[in-house]
């Protein structure tokens, strides 16, 4: 199955594919941060992997839990910053709804992008959690009400997919996707300085809007767009997130004609970077064409 063409401007694809992403040093995180089921919550964790062994950094962390892993293929460190982020849905006469908040355009991490609500985990949002799950979960709210003045409970979370990023962007973040139905008569509300503005918008017409470059979207955010736009509404996706475990986005990037491809972890290319071979694909090309995201795993 072949999902998610959008087509999009030359300089947008390759500021986002190229310049945003940067390094094609690719540095595989393994299984470093373990794996989830339903039924049994968290396994491994962080140091269970043969190419990482992350640590907790203390010291001059501003407060922050930060994971440092070092790559033994590359030497280079590598500093996680765990996060938390909420495609919440809704259902409407145009078909299924996202949530979409434009990002502070002086934010280092895609400023100016639309995006889903959520930021970092901070130590207060672990008080009491037994996991960073859980401490996740806590943020997501946390974060939902700063961004987007909407109330979600943490129970109402269903984790989804976990994104780590690449190397290249400044900073690197360890990232909780949760799903959530919007409560009826939530009114959002931005800052106007970290926030700028928002938009639910129906699935399709924001991938549009991307491949238009009427808006910029982070490759997580149009991966995630495309797999949710398979559903019907927001009950059936719901309902998929709960059943089935979760996705974990670890990319290899690989330079192809015209731009990028990223790997993912079940893809036949995962481990040799050749996408020309018969076999399963979770990936997404990012080229000078548009962007395309393929998931038959």
């Amino acid at each position: 199955m072949q999902v998610g063409i959008a087509q999009a401007s030359v300089a947008a694809d390759q500021r986002q594919a190229l310049g945003i992403l940067g390094d094609d040093r690719v540095q595989d995180l393994g299984h470093t941060l373990g794996t989830v089921t339903r039924d049994r919550g968290v396994q491994g964790g962080f140091g269970v992997a043969h190419d990482f062994a992350p640590r907790l950094l203390s010291g001059a962390t501003g407060g922050r839990r930060i994971y440092s892993a070092t790559d033994s293929r590359v030497g280079q460190e590598v500093l996680l910053r765990p996060a938390a982020t909420v495609v919440l849905l809704r259902d409407s006469d145009a078909g299924l709804e996202v949530l979409l908040i434009q990002r502070g355009r002086k934010l280092v991490f895609f400023g100016g992008a639309w995006a889903f609500p959520g930021g970092r985990v901070d130590d207060e949002d672990r008080a009491g959690a037994e996991d960073e799950l859980a401490a996740a979960r806590v943020a997501a709210v946390r974060e939902t009400r700063e961004e987007a003045g909407l109330e979600i409970a943490a129970e109402d979370l269903v984790p989804f997919s976990h994104w780590t990023t690449p190397p290249g962007p400044p900073r690197r973040f360890s990232t909780w996707f949760f799903l959530a139905h919007a409560r009826s008569g939530g009114h959002v509300q931005v800052d106007g300085s970290e926030t700028l503005a928002h938009r639910w918008i129906e699935i399709g017409a924001a991938i549009e809007a991307r491949a238009r470059g009427e808006i910029e979207i982070p490759p997580p955010t149009f991966a995630t767009l495309v797999k949710i736009g398979t559903f019907p509404d927001a009950r059936s996706a719901l309902e998929a997130g709960r059943s089935r475990d979760v996705i974990y986005y670890l990319p290899r990037i690989h330079p192809v004609e015209g731009g990028v491809v990223s790997f993912y972890p079940g893809d036949v290319a995962y481990e040799d970077g050749d996408p020309e071979q018969p076999g399963p694909r979770r990936r997404m090309y990012r080229v000078e064409s548009g962007w395309r995201y393929e998931d038959d795993v």
